[in-house]
């Protein structure tokens, strides 16, 4: 009998872990460029100069290429945005406006607690300017 009741524990035990064990696996979908997935509109301001702002309009593939535009109202400027976002929300693109020439636009973006995506974001112009990108998925 005593035996019989290892053995029961042994199972239980056994069953225990082997559930515990499978939930800490993660999800390798949430560690994909897919989780940005879709096209979002926003905002994006200068770090110190709340005057130089515009509007965002970028679509995210499942991939991570991001294809999109900012407006700029105050230069009158649209630029063309195009680039990747990899699984942790590192940004790497180019920023080019009509009529200009390209710049980078790059950093860390990632959803607050509102469920935009937002970060900063710095333009690799000389010097580099910072700016803070708020985005929202339509």
């Amino acid at each position: 009998m005593a035996g019989m009741k290892r053995l029961l524990l042994a199972s239980c035990c056994a069953l225990v872990c082997s559930v515990l064990a499978a939930g800490c696996g993660g999800s390798s979908a949430a560690l994909s460029p897919g989780r940005f997935a879709g096209t979002y509109n926003g905002t994006w301001v200068h770090t110190t100069d709340l005057t130089d702002a515009g509007t965002s309009t970028w679509t995210f593939s499942p991939d991570g290429a991001i294809d999109g535009t900012d407006t700029d109202p105050g230069r009158h400027t649209t630029f063309h945005v195009v680039g990747h976002i990899d699984a942790v929300g590192h940004v790497t693109t180019t920023s080019t406006p009509t009529g200009g020439d390209p710049a980078t636009l790059t950093g860390t973006l990632a959803f607050d607690v509102q469920s935009r995506l937002s970060g900063i974001l710095v333009w690799g112009v000389t010097p580099p300017l910072n700016y803070r990108y708020t985005l929202t998925r339509q």
